[in-house]
């Protein structure tokens, strides 16, 4: 009865967790990810050879622009991949985003 106690109270623990916010509003996080989009296009004809090392400059610039950090990005867009109906309703407004600039 003890061991049963204990692992409703580990549930209780568990479920009561506050879930994580990420540090890019849903907002902000849509136009970076439709500029690294972009930036990623621009470069696809480009040799393989340095293809890597511009789109690290360019992600490095965009998220300059958004002023934000790689360290916040990343930790966001787990936080954001972890709901995977907002991720996609977040690509769905990327998409939008995109073709608002005459793009798609």
């Amino acid at each position: 009865m003890h061991s049963l106690r204990l692992f409703i109270l580990c549930l209780v623990l568990i479920a009561c967790k506050k879930p994580e916010n990420p540090s890019i509003p849903r907002s902000e996080m849509i136009k970076i990810l439709a500029d690294i989009h972009l930036s990623e296009a621009s470069i696809g004809n480009i040799s393989p050879q340095i293809k890597d090392s511009i789109a690290s400059m360019y992600l490095d610039q965009i998220l300059k622009i958004h002023k934000t950090s790689k360290d916040n990005f990343n930790s966001s867009l787990r936080i954001y991949n972890q709901d995977p109906i907002e991720i996609e309703k977040i690509y769905e407004d990327v998409l939008k985003e995109l073709e608002g600039k005459g793009l798609k």
